[in-house]
């Protein structure tokens, strides 16, 4: 850790979390995929799931994360799908019959990825200084497919503030381990 005296004489430690743009109080060292997708599964599925802010790098490889999985959910939907439907011929024709529906299942397995997704996003709608609420413009026929747009290419790009807002600190993008007890603690 270095040291770095300020103006009034006195030694701050810097462990080299801050610096940069924002008056040198934004995160330097980004979130790995990993973390941020552990960091979001477990605030997402948790009583904290719009609490706080999130990093654009958390959210940007979460939903990147997000993108991958929910391709392949849907190649194996449709691989399935194309398993179950039949072609035959009559007269001349091909005519396809589907002998089973595809399962509900996939849907089951995306339900904890949308609601992580949710809860990243208005966390880093916090980050820039925006309240959570706004994305319910987005179910606005026409206007909301255009604020959505915007909103997603400012969580993607946009610089969160460099202070402490009504939402919370600023985040460090170091991962929050919980304390494990053992049963000797106890």
């Amino acid at each position: 850790m270095e040291e770095a005296e300020d103006t009034e004489g006195t030694t701050k430690v810097f462990d080299g979390t801050y610096g940069g743009a924002g008056g040198g109080v934004r995160p330097t060292v980004s979130m790995s995929m990993g973390d941020s997708v552990s960091t979001c599964f477990r605030k997402g599925l948790s009583l904290g799931l719009f609490k706080g802010r999130a990093s654009r790098s958390e959210y940007n490889w979460f939903l990147l994360f997000y993108g991958i999985c929910t391709i392949v959910f849907f190649m194996m939907m449709i691989d399935t799908i194309m398993d179950d439907i039949q072609f035959t011929e009559m007269d001349g024709r091909y005519y396809t019959e589907a002998y089973e529906t595809p399962s509900p299942i996939f849907c089951l397995f995306l339900l904890p990825f949308e609601i992580s997704l949710l809860g990243v996003l208005v966390r880093r709608l916090h980050d820039l200084g925006i309240t959570g609420w706004i994305i319910l413009v987005t179910i606005v026929p026409m206007l909301g497919q255009i604020v959505a747009l915007i909103l997603g290419l400012m969580c993607i790009f946009g610089e969160g503030q460099g202070h402490e807002n009504k939402y919370g600190p600023v985040p460090t993008n170091i991962v929050e381990k919980p304390d494990l007890v053992t049963m000797e603690a106890e």
